[in-house]
């Protein structure tokens, strides 16, 4: 956090020792300066007497505003019922201007776009400038920058060419492309249609590699950092779980990067089947099977069962990237905006972008024990992005035209707290103490029954799904013996068939033989006719045998084909029981939509509850800040810094935002006049190669215009990289990260050939066209409204009337100018260098 150190806020007002000749005070304030930048940026002076307010009443868990109020009047009602102690009024004509353009532009304004905003005297030039600056391509190339540090982590470049990119970046903001769409695309290019998409960069700057995807994904869309859930549950966030990290990989661990080989082109490859499992290293519990979950949201049950060819609608090989019928990339990337998780992380992130600081922080680590500042606030937002379809220009237009957004960043003295009223706030926040905790702790219950109910379904699915397998497998071995019972008893019936057959004309001879003999008589003598009826008549018995043999085999088979038939209706009815125990997916959705709704609002309770705890603290801070002054001023200079810091996260007071490299690096070279030569090649280059979009037929003049804008914007940010890129190796870090000054950043300014070079007397440069201004209030005015955008103080004037103009020797006459050119070139570095350069106000 920046630390704000002492009574009053100077601008920066460098001033010669005027009893010193002039080579002494050049050398000394140059060594003053670059020394004084070491340390400057690490701290900073404010305050000022700051009118005071009346307390807000307490803040209500929910929101209790009509719909029907923009949302800029229900964030400063939301900001300001919470406030403890006075609000900082609203910033100046000069902070506000520059302010909003490094915003939204990305880089200061110009000395005339400052001169025109304060001499305007309309009273909505605010919203004007606001809406002005949303709809100029300027926002589109600095937001695109933004989402581009934001996504990216400054990594290395790979795969996906830098401009392709930040040419996608611009253009989906300049269509205004809803947020939700983009991020879809981020997580599945696909879906596009296009398996080239420059939005493939998100997932192959990552290696497509699942575990880094699902780290990734998790902190920057969900703002949970997961990476210690992987292993076990995290052990130092209790409510980061490892099926948490497993719900969000099972999505993810089926893509891969891959090669085309004849294009050598970095595509996405996606495979049609595998499962996620986890066990934790500690305790051995986890999951066989672990669904596809959004971390904190709603799972996956029901899956098509495709197999085979029919899974793909290009099948993996070694020129191809799989690509499945059903992705489960593109699964999450559906669902993304109907994550609750998903819209408070983006609304965060938005605010952390707008305020320096999200209301949740640090943005990545979103979980009970850190809770949003003003949970009221961060469900205004949240639900706003949703109601509008995720419109980035509504969202940020109203946010910028609160109140919350344009105060002060100076806070209030000491004596201007009206400790009455901080008694009374704080009787009321002790007396309704125990029932937030109360309803948050209700909650709390409720949603674990509602969740353990939904668990214990789902434990009873995987149980039965763990259960099936062995009895399909029971039931396929009882159906496999009734097929061979069936086959044997058909093989029975059939040689008993046969015999039968066979008996039947030895019969009807047999019969007409003995009805022969018996005609003959006993007298008879026919040997050939009595061996003949002897032989048909060991037949007949011997068939009579095999049959009556045969039908005893026939009823064998057939009472193991009835006793194989039990035991499969056994084993079916046993398939059928254990199904039925099985929750329908309908069901499961229900119980899992009840326990996130109750989450929800727990959520809320709790935060709603900790805010209370944190107002009590701050007044206690206040009301112990008299004694604490008198008596140990050290505990009450920290007291007193504890209590600026809770003003500043809660929006009573703006926050003071340092610059980023990309901002820091375009208003140095817009202050200097530089930024216009890049722009100027930019245009030039665009001329010399128009962009290859333009060559499709049917264009009309509006998609044209929007096309070459779109190209100019990515064409400046080619000509700007190199000079950027030396900002960010110095300045760097990633998104969201709190500011740390280094001796190295100040040594930057001193020593770098780049900033040296643009201190320089050319015909476009700031130093080139006041070298020669005579009037030095003039001179300073100008300066000063091009490097910190406001005019120049009577005292600030004066200092740099004597530092350009000092009594001149005879002998110096001629250096004169040239003395004057460098003079003035350090002054510039020197307010450069300054605080009020370096943050935003």
């Amino acid at each position: 956090m920046i630390t704000l150190l002492a009574a009053d806020r100077p601008r920066f007002r460098p001033g010669p020792d005027r009893t010193s000749a002039r080579p002494a005070f050049a050398g000394r304030i140059t060594q003053s300066i670059r020394f004084g930048a070491l340390i400057a940026v690490a701290s900073l002076v404010t305050a000022a007497a700051i009118a005071e307010e009346p307390p807000a009443a307490d803040a209500p868990e929910t929101a209790t505003e009509p719909i029907a109020e923009p949302l800029h009047v229900r964030i400063d009602s939301a900001v300001e019922r919470n406030a403890i102690g006075p609000l900082a009024p609203i910033c100046g004509d000069a902070d506000f201007v520059r302010r909003v353009h490094l915003d939204l532009a990305g880089v200061i304004p110009t000395a005339e776009q400052v001169r025109d905003f304060l001499a305007d005297d309309a009273p909505d030039k605010r919203q004007r400038l606001i809406d002005s600056l949303l709809e100029s391509p300027d926002f589109s190339r600095h937001f695109a920058v933004q989402l581009n540090v934001l996504l990216l982590d400054r990594k290395a470049e790979k795969y996906v060419d830098q401009k392709v990119w930040e040419t996608y970046l611009i253009e989906a903001i300049e269509n205004r492309k809803p947020l939700d769409q983009m991020f879809r695309e981020l997580i599945a290019p696909s879906v596009t249609g296009d398996d080239q998409s420059p939005t493939r960069k998100f997932l192959l700057t990552r290696d497509a590699e699942p575990h880094a995807m699902t780290r990734d994904v998790g902190r920057l869309m969900f703002g949970m950092d997961l990476q210690c859930a992987q292993c076990h549950d995290h052990p130092l966030i209790s409510d980061y779980y490892q099926e948490d990290y497993y719900g969000l990989f099972a999505f993810l661990n089926r893509t891969s990067p891959f090669e085309d080989p004849a294009s050598k082109t970095g595509l996405l490859a996606e495979k049609a089947d595998g499962e996620a499992s986890f066990e934790s290293v500690f305790t051995g519990d986890g999951k066989p099977l672990m669904l596809p979950r959004i971390p904190r949201g709603a799972s996956v049950y029901d899956e098509p069962e495709l197999t085979g060819d029919e899974a793909y609608v290009a099948k993996p090989d070694k020129t191809t990237a799989a690509k499945p019928v059903y992705s489960r990339r593109a699964a999450l990337a559906q669902m993304l905006a109907d994550s609750p998780q998903f819209r408070r992380t983006l609304a965060n992130r938005l605010w952390s972008l707008m305020t320096g600081r999200g209301l949740v922080h640090p943005t990545d680590f979103d979980y009970a024990d850190n809770p949003p500042v003003n949970p009221e606030l961060l469900a205004l937002l949240a639900d706003e992005l949703a109601a509008q379809k995720f419109d980035l220009r509504h969202w940020v237009r109203q946010v910028m035209y609160s109140r919350t957004y344009q105060r002060e960043c100076e806070p209030a003295r000491p004596e201007t707290v009206n400790l009455a009223d901080v008694r009374s706030r704080l009787d009321q926040l002790t007396a309704i103490h125990e029932d937030r905790l109360a309803k948050a702790n209700q909650l709390r219950e409720a949603w674990s029954t509602a969740r353990s109910a939904w668990e214990t379904s789902l434990e009873t699915n995987e149980q039965v799904a763990a259960e099936l397998p062995k009895i399909e497998a029971r039931l396929a071995e009882a159906r496999e013996a009734i097929t061979k019972a069936e086959q044997e008893s058909q093989q029975a019936r059939e040689a008993l068939e046969q015999l039968v057959t066979r008996s039947k004309p030895i019969e009807t001879v047999l019969i007409a033989a003995r009805s022969a003999a018996e005609q003959l008589g006993e007298a008879t003598d026919e040997p050939a006719l009595t061996q003949s009826l002897a032989l048909l008549t060991q037949r007949s018995t011997e068939l009579a045998e095999a049959i009556k043999a045969a039908e005893s085999q026939r009823d064998q088979k057939t009472e193991l084909l009835t006793k194989a038939t039990e035991a499969a209706q056994v084993i079916d009815a046993e398939l059928a029981a254990t199904k039925a125990k099985r929750l329908p997916t309908e069901k499961l959705v229900e119980l899992e939509q009840a326990h996130l709704a109750l989450f929800e609002k727990q959520q809320l309770a709790d935060a709603s509850r900790r805010l209370v705890d944190s107002q009590i603290k701050l007044c206690n801070d206040l009301l112990t800040y008299p004694t604490a002054a008198s008596t140990e001023p050290e505990r009450a200079a920290a007291i007193w810094q504890s209590v600026i810091d809770q003003w500043t996260l809660r929006g009573q007071v703006a926050p003071l935002k340092p610059l980023t490299p990309e901002q820091l690096a375009a208003s140095a070279m817009r202050a200097t006049g530089m930024l216009a030569r890049s722009e100027s090649a930019a245009q030039a280059a665009l001329e010399k190669t128009p962009p290859k979009a333009l060559e499709a037929e049917g264009l009309d003049e509006a998609t044209q215009a929007q096309i070459r804008q779109v190209a100019l914007q990515a064409e400046l940010l080619q000509q700007l990289r190199g000079n950027v890129n030396q900002f960010v190796g110095q300045f760097g870090g990633l998104s969201g990260e709190e500011f740390q000054a280094s001796v190295n950043q100040a040594l930057f300014f001193g020593n770098s050939p780049t900033v040296n070079g643009w201190l320089v007397a050319g015909n476009d440069t700031l130093i080139g066209r006041l070298k020669d201004l005579d009037d030095t209030d003039t001179l300073a005015d100008e300066l000063s409204l091009a490097v910190l955008s406001r005019p120049a103080s009577i005292e600030e004037r004066r200092e740099i009337a004597d530092f350009l103009n000092p009594p001149a020797e005879p002998a110096d006459a001629e250096s004169a100018p040239s003395e004057r050119t460098t003079a003035l070139a350090e002054w510039v570095w020197a307010m450069l260098t300054s605080n009020e350069f370096r943050f935003n106000h």
